[in-house]
């Protein structure tokens, strides 16, 4: 069963974590984040509140939806929450990555960031 703690453990031990309530996480694809519902927790400390507000507010976007995820990510000390899209062609997701003004996007089969 996921869980918050499990949630926050991964985002700081993996740097990273996506997911969404019952389903599993995507091994395929490329994670595209969605315009509006990023936020960024300057210096965060590890507490699972912050995630748990975040979910809260947008439980409905992501549990409606086969393509959206719930998505968190450390970047020098502070944690970075969203919505993102999982889109199986490469070169459709770099585009949306680009006309979304993303720096990049998540290769989910790799395991890794490629720049769009």
């Amino acid at each position: 069963m996921l869980t918050l703690e499990r949630v926050a453990n991964e985002t700081m031990t993996c740097g990273g974590f996506t997911w969404a309530r019952s389903r599993t996480n995507p091994v395929t694809g490329f994670m595209v984040a969605t315009p509006g519902y990023e936020k960024v927790i300057k210096g965060w400390d590890g507490s699972t509140a912050t995630i748990a507000s975040f979910v809260t507010e947008h439980i409905l976007e992501v549990s409606t939806s086969n393509t959206l995820w719930f998505g968190s990510w450390m970047e020098g000390g502070d944690l970075y929450l969203d919505i993102s899209e999982n889109i199986a062609d490469m070169r459709e997701a770099l585009n949306a990555g680009r006309c979304r003004g993303e720096i990049s996007i998540w290769d989910c089969e790799l395991g890794k960031v490629v720049y769009c």
